[in-house]
């Protein structure tokens, strides 16, 4: 994922889209994929290919502490939390409830403040603690329109202090627009993903194109 450009500019549009069509998605679970999208290219052995040295422990073992693992590691373990909090939380009490969504909401605005989390998907994600933690729904509606203005107000600051963005970036944020759009109108999703996945995945693979 690219670095602070993701989080400036175009932001105050999508998060009014998130805030406007929240309850309108209020039914189905606030997730994001939970499983890492990065896809490995799988290689097709032939009798024309040279062989292959198989890495030896001590570079497996270097291989594993290096820090650009070890974070993708703590992102699969946060993505797994979360996705259990989502399916176990009716079975908690509100205390256990509350402890566990405010581990979680220090985690995502840790990830968002490294830029490896959209301000988007930070919204959606902390819109679905606030459901899954607040009973009453006039508290929710009150919470979740309190979080969309403090991430106007944080969007627009950073558009104001940000310089002429790229190309690369015009043309992303153009591309993740349409795509909100474009799921958010959908009433169905390829391979069983949720709508939260499908968009996750399809922003993702946006990024990929764009700032390869």
């Amino acid at each position: 994922m690219q670095g602070k450009p993701l989080l400036i500019g175009g932001g105050l549009v999508l998060i009014a889209v998130f805030g406007t069509l929240y309850w309108r998605l209020q039914g189905e679970p606030q997730l994001v994929t939970l499983a890492s999208q990065a896809e490995s290219p799988a290689s097709v052995l032939t009798a024309d290919t040279p062989a292959v040295s198989m890495p030896t422990e001590a570079q497996l073992h270097e291989l594993l502490q290096n820090p650009a693992v070890k974070n993708q590691e703590q992102r699969l373990a946060f993505h797994q939390a979360y996705r259990r909090f989502v399916s176990g939380a009716a079975e908690l009490s509100p205390a256990q409830r509350e402890s566990q969504a405010r581990a979680l909401r220090e985690q995502i605005e840790t990830y968002e403040q490294r830029s490896e989390l959209a301000m988007s998907e930070s919204l959606l994600l902390q819109l679905g603690l606030i459901q899954l933690t607040t009973g009453d729904e006039q508290a929710q509606k009150d919470q979740a329109a309190a979080l969309v203005a403090r991430y106007k107000a944080i969007s627009a600051e950073r558009e104001a202090k940000a310089a002429t963005p790229s190309a690369e970036f015009r043309r992303y944020k153009t591309d993740e627009k349409r795509i909100v759009e474009e799921v958010l109108s959908m009433d169905s999703f390829p391979d069983g993903l949720s709508r939260d996945e499908y968009l996750r995945q399809r922003l993702q693979q946006a990024r990929e194109q764009h700032y390869q």
